[in-house]
């Protein structure tokens, strides 16, 4: 299957009444999606060969237009729903839009920019990155290209998925093609859930699989209701974005004992590189030494992972109104993620953007924060520098506490675990006790100053 109008007519063909979205009261059938999406391409036949931003939370509405627009030849720029009006504009300008589609109350709102439309090769879907680390970069996919990620041996038969990322990153994509494509459905968070709230709709609607970062997690087990999250029908735990720690696989075995959890690794621009299953943290060193699936090959260089993309990843980043140069990235990415080989064994180490520099010292925050989390009390830790006029940084702590535990208990104990197992440069200078942790828009922990 290499169309996404395809993949929902198909499904519509062989269960119409079948539910494809949930959210909140509503639900959708394939059915209606297919034929309100042969609807909108009619409606939307102006932007043949154009280029249309999409600006929707995932749902039927994102599955009728992105269909839509395919009929049409048109390329789909995925934006976040919560685009603001100057960002829009610089969108628009970026790459020459010739509308975007939003919500507007429980319809549809198309903005016609008045931009100059530029001839497109059809029906190309193009990812932002997260730009946790800079300016977003844009990448270009094809329906086919994201389809052939999907795993054809969880597709067998139709699931209950929750949808956490937002529908306009990959990862979001990916997790609705997961679900669409043996004819799942997929339940939509309400906005702004809270851990509670998630827990009890695992429950209560039955959820199957649920596809989040190890922060949007540890989130779940922290500040959620234990006995709804162990009492969900999960049958499926993936996790990505950020490296799984062995503490939070294990956390999460121990809930779900029968579940298969595996840790994906995937970035937008070279699309899905490998998975594991074995319940442990980082990936066999064998992984180093051939492809893997989809055609991906790995290497390390400088302490760096670099991932040389397989023919189904993304393509080069579109570069303002010209046509993007159209070819597989033949070099190999660096993806940034410090990795160190243990025995047979590879463990990520963090980001290269999240060192902290201690008068000239490196400290990696997740080293540090997998000390804390060993912590009585401590429930969820985030690691980040605040500015020091003396060594340039300093290291910081944001921690969660667990249950009723007294601030000063969780103080205590985070001293003597820093004084035994850190060195003193590693050592946090301030310990914050708060409320939750600030996630960016892809679930990442945001360890920004």
């Amino acid at each position: 299957m290499s169309s996404l109008f395809a993949l929902l007519e198909r499904r519509a063909a062989v269960d119409p009444s079948g539910i494809a979205v949930a959210s909140g009261d509503c639900k959708t059938t394939y059915g209606w999606i297919a034929s309100r999406a042969g609807e909108l391409a009619g409606a939307f036949s102006e932007f043949s060969a154009c280029r249309v931003g999409v600006a929707l939370p995932g749902g039927a509405d994102w599955a009728t237009v992105l269909c839509a627009l395919e009929a049409n030849g048109a390329d789909a720029i995925m934006l976040s729903a919560s685009i603001g009006l100057p960002e829009a504009a610089a969108v628009t300008d970026r790459f020459g839009l010739a509308a975007i589609v939003r919500r507007e109350g429980n319809g549809l709102s198309v903005s016609h920019t008045g931009a100059t439309r530029s001839a497109a090769s059809g029906s190309r879907v193009v990812l932002m990155t997260s730009g946790s680390t800079g300016r977003p970069k844009a990448v270009e996919h094809s329906w086919a290209s994201l389809l052939a990620a999907v795993r054809s041996g969880h597709t067998s038969s139709p699931k209950r998925w929750l949808l956490t990322y937002p529908a306009h990153l990959y990862s979001g994509i990916q997790v609705t093609l997961q679900c669409f494509t043996p004819g799942g459905t997929l339940t939509i968070l309400p906005p702004a859930a809270m851990p509670a709230s998630i827990c009890s709709m695992l429950r209560r609607d039955g959820i199957q699989c649920v596809s989040a970062s190890p922060s949007f997690f540890r989130q779940l087990l922290t500040l959620g209701d234990r006995e709804d999250l162990r009492q969900a029908p999960i049958e499926q735990i993936t996790l990505g974005g950020e490296p799984a720690t062995d503490d939070l696989l294990r956390r999460l075995a121990q809930l779900h004992p029968n579940a298969r959890i595996t840790h994906i690794y995937a970035a937008t621009e070279v699309g899905r590189c490998f998975a594991v299953s074995d319940g442990r943290s980082g990936f066999p060193s064998e992984y180093l030494d051939g492809d893997m699936e989809g055609g991906a090959q790995l290497r390390i260089e400088d302490g760096e992972l670099l991932v040389k993309p397989g023919p189904g990843s993304g393509k080069s980043a579109w570069t303002g109104r010209t046509e993007p140069a159209g070819t597989v990235q033949p070099s190999w990415f660096r993806t940034g993620d410090i990795v160190e080989v243990v025995g047979e064994r590879v463990y990520f180490r963090g980001r290269k953007t999240d060192i902290i520099n201690v008068g000239g010292n490196k400290v990696h925050p997740m080293e540090v924060e997998e000390v804390l989390r060993s912590v009585p009390g401590v429930g969820n830790v985030r690691i980040y520098p605040v500015p020091s006029s003396i060594v340039g940084q300093l290291v910081a702590a944001d921690v969660v506490p667990e249950g009723s535990v007294e601030p000063d208990h969780i103080r205590a104990g985070i001293a003597r675990a820093s004084l035994d197992r850190l060195r003193p440069y590693q050592r946090p200078r301030q310990v914050n006790i708060v409320a939750a942790l600030p996630l960016l828009e892809g679930q990442k922990i945001d360890r920004r100053i």
